[in-house]
């Protein structure tokens, strides 16, 4: 990876704030980023018969399943 003289000193201190080596902090950064990216593109992208299909299912009633649980009250509220 080519990083300029002041992202690296950046990344550095960075580990060394946290008392990480330096690789290992890059590769756990990496990697959360990584995931989040992942998990954002996943719940984001739907195709326009998906979300068509996704929108139908929200106008349509409630079953008595589901109102007898949106109406249960647990003991602890």
């Amino acid at each position: 990876m080519r990083l300029t003289e002041q992202e690296k000193q950046l990344i550095e201190r960075a580990s060394a704030a946290t008392g990480s080596r330096l690789t290992t902090w890059c590769i756990n950064n990496l990697l959360a980023d990584a995931k989040r990216d992942l998990h954002a593109n996943d719940i984001i992208q739907l195709s326009d018969e998906a979300f068509e299909e996704f929108i139908e299912h929200l106008d349509e009633p409630l079953t008595d399943v589901q109102k007898q649980f949106l109406s249960y009250q647990p003991e602890w509220a």
